[in-house]
């Protein structure tokens, strides 16, 4: 574990450069950012599964409105 932490750090280190770049006041950094998605990338699967991002598995409301669209037209 140790080993991949000191890989990331290795990736945060170009921030400096980064920051050289113009940036709006509140915007993450490009490397933050790909520490996010791919936190999100690897929480993603799971999540979508337990349905923990509180987004219910959309194909299941979408069902029950078509059961219901159909069922309302005699």
């Amino acid at each position: 574990m140790t080993e991949a932490k000191a890989e990331v750090e290795t990736k945060v280190e170009p921030k400096p450069e980064v920051k050289s770049e113009p940036r709006p006041i509140g915007a993450p950094d490009p490397a933050e950012l790909s520490e996010l998605a791919r936190a999100m990338a690897s929480e993603s699967p799971e999540a979508i599964q337990e349905g923990s991002v509180g987004k219910p598995v959309p194909p299941e409301p979408k069902v029950a409105s078509k059961e219901e669209g159909t069922a309302d037209p005699p």
